[in-house]
């Protein structure tokens, strides 16, 4: 399985300073390590959602692809 950003190698690297940056910010702040996929209850997540507690975007699965 290979992921991509898929974009040109001019916004790529900007793209992932700023994911380092990012990531390096919340361990600072001592954020919590947000749970994998396999730990999430899809009840609890699908009513987050439609409160609007947390925005639903597509979750592509390269292998169906």
């Amino acid at each position: 399985m290979t992921y991509s950003l898929g974009t040109n190698i001019d916004t790529s690297l900007p793209i992932i300073v700023a994911t380092a940056v990012l990531h390096n910010i919340a361990i600072d702040q001592n954020e919590a390590i947000p749970p994998t996929l396999l730990q999430v209850n899809e009840d609890q997540l699908q009513y987050l959602i439609q409160q609007g507690n947390i925005p639903q975007v597509p979750i592509f699965n390269n292998e169906s692809q």
